[in-house]
């Protein structure tokens, strides 16, 4: 039989071919796409958002930037779930709001709408509370997530790089204001 080059080379490098049998080989390069997958993960977990995820905001006018003096305060939720972000404001203390906004931008800045949540969603006014319902879909992004996909919004949130700003007649630059944190976080938000 004639051997191949590689095969010379082995044999003069190790003094004999080494023989792997194939379910070895498999197993070998199993575990390593799965170690590789889940150390990548590790060091970033928004690589994966194959489960669903839920966050939070309190909102507050301690938190918006100057601070405003407010009675009112709400709390939103967030959920993504397969292919769809659904979003509930519920506040209180206030009697009219005339915007209801995803930002992007830090805790300590000003940033720019990117989703109206009044656009895309249904407001309701029951006993001194409104609530605000709506499902997010990429068509309601502006500004710089204009274009961008779900994922890319989930990965600003999970970052802690938007915030829900709520205006009022009073505030028209904001009078309530929370960062978005995925739920179960440390909640570091003054109230």
């Amino acid at each position: 039989m004639i051997e191949s080059q590689r095969e010379t080379f082995i044999r003069k490098r190790f003094g004999k071919i080494p023989m792997i049998k194939s379910s070895t080989l498999t197993l070998v390069l199993t575990s390593s796409v799965f170690l590789s997958l889940l150390f990548g993960s590790t060091i970033n977990p928004n690589l994966t958002y194959a489960e669903d995820q839920k966050f939070k905001a309190n909102l507050s006018g301690k938190n918006e930037v100057p601070p405003v003096t407010s009675a009112a305060d709400g709390k939103v939720k967030i959920k993504v779930k397969d292919d769809t972000i659904k979003s509930e404001i519920n506040v209180t203390g206030i009697s009219d709001i005339t915007g209801a906004h995803i930002y992007i931008g830090n805790k300590s800045e000003n940033g720019e709408p990117i989703v109206d949540l009044i656009k895309s969603g249904n407001k309701s006014e029951t006993e001194g509370r409104i609530i605000i319902q709506g499902e997010i879909s990429p068509s309601d992004f502006e500004g710089s997530l204009s274009g961008k996909t779900l994922t890319d919004l989930q990965s600003a949130m999970a970052t802690e790089g938007t915030y829900i700003n709520i205006l009022t007649p009073d505030h028209p630059d904001g009078e309530l204001r929370g960062q978005i944190k995925v739920s179960g976080s440390n909640e570091t938000a003054i109230k």
